[in-house]
C-alpha cells in the first residue's frame, strides 16, 4: 500500500481521493489545505493536517507520494507552483485513473 498525502481538501481532492480509492493500492493518510479552518477536519475520513509548509516535514517522515487536489478553472498557475514545490522536495506526484475509465480510439492526448 503506496502512502499519499494530499494537497487540496475540496471538491476536486475529494475526486482524487476517490479515484485512488477505486485504484486499490493507494492509502491517502493526510491532506493538506490552505484554509486554516480545515484544520483538523477529517475530508473522506482523511484529516486536513494543514497548509503545504509541512510539505517537507511529511517527506522526511518517508511519506514520498503526493497528489495535486487543488482545482484550476482557468489559471492552472497554482496547481503548476504546488507541482514545482513537491518535486524540488523530492516527492513523485501519482497518477489517478479511474479504471473504468475509457479513452476514446479517435482522441488524441
Amino acid at each position: 500500500m503506496v502512502s499519499v498525502v494530499g494537497i487540496g481538501a475540496g471538491g476536486h481532492a475529494k475526486v482524487v481521493m476517490e479515484i485512488l480509492h477505486a485504484m486499490n493500492g493507494f492509502e491517502v493518510v493526510g491532506l493538506l489545505d490552505a484554509n486554516p479552518e480545515l484544520r483538523g477536519k477529517r475530508i473522506l475520513n482523511v484529516e486536513v493536517l494543514g497548509d503545504d509548509s509541512l510539505l517537507p516535514g511529511l517527506y522526511e517522515q518517508g511519506h514520498r507520494h503526493v497528489f495535486i487536489g487543488v482545482g484550476a478553472l482557468g489559471d492552472a498557475a497554482t496547481r503548476a507552483s504546488l507541482y514545482a514545490q513537491v518535486k524540488g522536495i523530492g516527492y513523485e506526484v501519482v497518477q489517478a485513473i479511474h479504471p473504468t475509465a475509457i479513452v476514446s480510439p479517435s482522441a488524441s492526448i
